[in-house]
């Protein structure tokens, strides 16, 4: 029996590789590469990826421009990469305007929804909420809440100051 065509789709995958958060980005970059040569790997699968690199070099004004590159100048309809809600976000518009999917793998605010982003990972009230829930009963209602001057911590901080409060708890700093 002749040896099984497999079917090509190209992915993109849009990680810096350089830059402030290369670290971060290289790991997922890594697993989304591990996952496509797993599925290269199998011989029953009927469907092979190839991976179109683009990076942004941790400059948030290249994302855009470089998703544009690839839903316009290459066969891939899905992108996998981002790794900040600032990224993130400045896809959106490249997405809608290409029909392009966005496959987010990292924890983000959950207040955005997009027909265009499959969000992956855990959002407030999978992680946030229910530490809260079992901290401020075992450790008190008195807060600190620190945080980096981000989307991301601003709104973590946000969510927790808010269901701190509905607590009866307070926020110290």
């Amino acid at each position: 029996m002749g040896e099984q065509v497999k079917r090509t789709v190209a992915l993109g995958l849009l990680y810096s590789r350089s830059g402030s958060y290369a670290r971060i980005s290289d790991a997922c970059r890594s697993g989304a590469m591990a996952a496509i040569a797993r599925v290269n790997a199998a011989p029953a699968r009927r469907i092979a990826f190839t991976a179109v690199e683009r990076d942004p070099a941790g400059n948030v004004d290249l994302y855009a421009p470089l998703c544009q590159e690839i839903l316009r100048d290459t066969p891939a309809r899905h992108i996998i990469g981002c790794v900040t809600s600032w990224s993130r976000k400045e896809l959106i518009p490249t997405l809608e305007k290409f029909n392009g999917t966005l496959w987010y793998a990292v924890p983000y605010e959950g207040f955005e929804a997009s027909d265009h982003v499959v969000y992956l990972h855990a959002c407030p009230n999978q992680h946030l909420l229910p530490l809260l829930d079992w901290a401020v009963p075992l450790y008190g209602d008195r807060s600190y809440l620190p945080g980096s001057n981000y989307i991301w911590g601003w709104e973590m901080n946000r969510l927790a100051r808010q269901t701190l409060l509905a607590k009866g708890g307070r926020v110290l700093g």
